[in-house]
């Protein structure tokens, strides 16, 4: 009974975020981990190059003014972050909430290893928008 007790509490966690949109959506405070599950999609977007999927994260009214100029920003960072991730080694250590403590910037902090002679960081940075929302900030 608490083994489907617990797997039910997943799931319901899991469709909170899944329902959230990945510009705009809502925290609780700045240690809710819909931080670290949109990081990890917007990375499983970036790995698997799917544009259509990064531009979700971006402010709709730039999609519509600027749209070339932002997809030119997105695939240039998907090159980079593909770049990064196919090195021979490649190998995520962790992903864990930033310690920052500016109110209108939060971040999840990245570790890997990308080689046997080189570890590295990353981060998804994240910026309040009004009413409790937040958007990652894409590049």
């Amino acid at each position: 009974m608490r083994k489907l007790i617990t797997f039910l509490a997943i799931l319901i966690s899991f469709n909170a975020f899944a329902q959230q949109p990945n510009y705009g959506f809502t925290a609780k405070d700045k240690k809710d981990p819909i931080f670290i599950e949109k990081c990890k999609s917007f990375r499983q977007a970036m790995a698997a190059n799917d544009l259509a999927m990064m531009r979700t994260f971006v402010d709709p009214n730039l999609l519509t003014t600027l749209s070339d100029r932002v997809d030119e920003a997105l695939l240039s960072s998907m090159k980079d972050h593909l770049k990064e991730i196919n090195r021979k080694g490649y190998r995520l250590i962790s992903l864990k909430m930033s310690t920052g403590t500016r109110d209108n910037i939060n971040g999840v902090d990245i570790e890997y290893i990308a080689s046997p002679k080189f570890t590295g960081s990353d981060s998804c940075v994240f910026e309040a928008l009004e009413l409790a929302r937040w958007k990652i900030k894409p590049v």
